[in-house]
């Protein structure tokens, strides 16, 4: 007797990727983990998450990765997932007052 066939089935996306918009409660390190284990699960490599990280910040984060690291994108660090991860922790670690004030300003001008 044989065994019964199986049917493979396409989910697509096992993780779906977590968004990042820099709110107070929000953890830049906590995102990054949280990222690398959606890309672990979604079996991306290193080109890829380097391609999504972008989109999975929006409003204020979105503005700060375009001011500060994606301008910078011609430099050799950032051209692999561990200089990309380095750099986003670094732009967070050295400027959190800057960061904060500038969320405030930002949501200010929202409402």
């Amino acid at each position: 007797m044989t065994a019964p066939a199986q049917t493979i089935i396409n989910f697509g996306l096992l993780a779906k990727p977590s968004i990042y918009t820099h709110t107070l409660d929000e953890d830049i390190r906590e995102f990054i983990h949280t990222f690398e284990n959606e890309a672990i699960a979604n079996d991306w490599d290193e080109a890829t998450k380097l391609k999504k990280i972008r989109i999975a910040f929006k409003g204020i984060a979105l503005k700060i990765f375009d001011e500060n690291i994606k301008d910078d994108s011609q430099n050799s660090t950032v051209k692999t997932w561990t200089g990309m991860k380095n750099k986003i922790l670094d732009v967070y670690k050295k400027n959190p007052a800057m960061l904060r004030e500038r969320m405030k300003k930002d949501h200010k001008r929202v409402n």
